[in-house]
């Protein structure tokens, strides 16, 4: 177990928001099934008749808007469209990205691909957010990455719910349609891949222009300062004995100065007792 892990104090799992990071999964899927919508609804050549391209409905096979979004949805996440028919001497099948496919979009073909990439890259942000990482860009797209945990699920349940299949009857003969997206494409690159790089990459965006990268964390100016020297015991602090070093340097000094008054005093002492003794002889 590595330091930061005992620190921790508990595997990966207990350090991970699993619990957060799979809401915001599950949101995210939601978000961009939502936005899909309102672009399908923009487009006139988004429909059943355009992407199937067969006239008409399909007997035995109910196939509204919502199919149709969700087909939409996948393929901004690269994940193709499956048309197949087989039986009665007929056997067909096409697949494709139905957005590549699909002629004369009012909305530009890159901007359907940023819906998932938005979606995630927002979820994989807020979570990491969520969390005290202290700037370390891997811990923080760890807790990004989690959204996979509401994502993956989501997106297993919304490919198999817009697969459609139906058997028509005609002429003693019987034919299988299905129609849908391709259930490992779909699992593999828009229930793992996706989340996984988008939610880390997002977590990861929380430490940009964090001067605190790879778990550094900046000291403050007070806590740069060196520490200041403990006296020794049964002695006096450093600094206190430095100032006595001083007092007794400058007493050693003054000590000197008074020596050599005194030796003034002692020469000037004859000199004074001779001027006294001629001023008494004049006085005679």
């Amino acid at each position: 177990m590595s330091r930061r892990q005992q620190r921790a104090g508990g595997g990966l799992a207990d350090r991970l928001p699993l619990a957060r990071g799979a809401a915001l999964g599950a949101a995210a899927y939601v978000v961009g099934y939502i936005l899909t919508y309102v672009f399908v609804e923009m487009e006139d050549s988004m429909d059943v008749e355009t992407i199937t391209q067969a006239s008409g409905d399909i007997p035995g096979m109910d196939i509204g808007t919502t199919d149709v979004v969700g087909w939409v949805f996948y393929s901004t996440q690269f994940v193709e469209f499956e048309y197949s028919v087989e039986g009665g001497g007929v056997s067909q099948s096409n697949s494709g990205n139905i957005l590549s496919e699909t002629a004369d979009l009012g909305i530009p073909e890159a901007i359907w691909y940023l819906i998932p990439v938005v979606a995630l890259l927002g979820a994989g942000y807020i979570v990491a957010q969520s969390i005290n990482h202290q700037g370390d860009a891997g811990e923080a797209a760890k807790a990004g990455a989690t959204v996979i945990a509401g994502y993956l699920p989501l997106a297993a349940i919304g490919a198999f719910l817009f697969n459609k299949s139906a058997e028509i009857s005609q002429f003693d003969q019987t034919a299988s349609i299905s129609m849908g997206v391709n259930m490992a494409t779909a699992i593999i690159l828009a229930g793992v891949a996706y989340p996984l790089v988008l939610g880390a990459v997002g977590g990861a965006l929380t430490t940009a222009g964090s001067s605190t990268g790879g778990g550094y964390q900046r000291r403050s100016p007070r806590q740069q300062q060196p520490p200041q020297q403990q006296p020794p015991q049964g002695g006096n602090p450093p600094q206190q004995g430095h100032a006595g070093q001083q007092q007794g340097h400058t007493g050693q000094q003054q000590g000197h100065t008074g020596q050599q008054g005194h030796a003034g005093q002692q020469q000037r002492g004859p000199g004074g007792h001779q001027q006294q003794d001629q001023n008494q002889g004049n006085r005679r």
